[in-house]
């Protein structure tokens, strides 16, 4: 593969040269490369998920880097040789990550608190809490707050528990692209 920046024959060129080689962009400089070889054979029920998956998050990307606040987010995370069209790529393709459910001053009385961390590759947008008694009965549920600290989220208790030990707490973060984790703890 060679390339160039500053070439006049193939400045402003991308595509094919007949069936041996292509003409493409990357980074700000045009590379001249062998074509890539495509493969004719059934593919499998496994490689046509991982297809349409992929042929959604360019569908995502697309539509949201179309909107200049997102694209501006997007554009500051892709780093040296990224786009923001990559990035929303990738956002598309991981879930957010629920990285712990702190149920320490939580003692099964309304507004005391339930303290959540969860991250994503650009930002979780919503936290969803669910509470349950020992007996999995639903108590309560509702939507915790962001705090001011990044990836922190509180939720404030409604509702009294008693006995509060075996309660347990499950938290749904998602993510902008729409996916959701779930992570469920019991209080001991």
């Amino acid at each position: 593969m060679s390339n160039s920046s500053t070439n006049l024959i193939t400045a402003g060129y991308k595509g094919k040269i007949g069936n041996q080689m292509v003409i493409k962009r990357r980074n700000g400089k045009t590379v001249l490369a062998s074509r890539p070889n495509r493969f004719e054979h059934p593919v499998s029920t496994a490689q046509q998920a991982v297809k349409d998956k992929f042929r959604a998050a360019a569908k995502y990307a697309r539509s949201i880097l179309q909107n200049p606040e997102y694209f501006q987010a997007y554009a500051a995370l892709a780093g040296p040789g990224r786009s923001a069209y990559s990035v929303a790529v990738t956002d598309y393709l991981h879930n957010p990550v629920i990285e712990s459910i702190d149920l320490t001053m939580y003692k099964g009385t309304t507004g005391d608190p339930v303290k959540i961390l969860a991250s994503d590759i650009l930002m979780v947008v919503s936290v969803h809490v669910t509470i349950k008694d020992a007996n999995g009965n639903e108590v309560e549920n509702g939507e915790a707050q962001k705090n001011a600290e990044n990836n922190s989220w509180s939720y404030a208790a409604t509702a009294t528990v008693s006995p509060y030990l075996g309660v347990t707490v499950t938290v749904q973060a998602y993510d902008l692209p729409g996916h959701y984790t779930e992570m469920t703890v019991t209080k001991s």
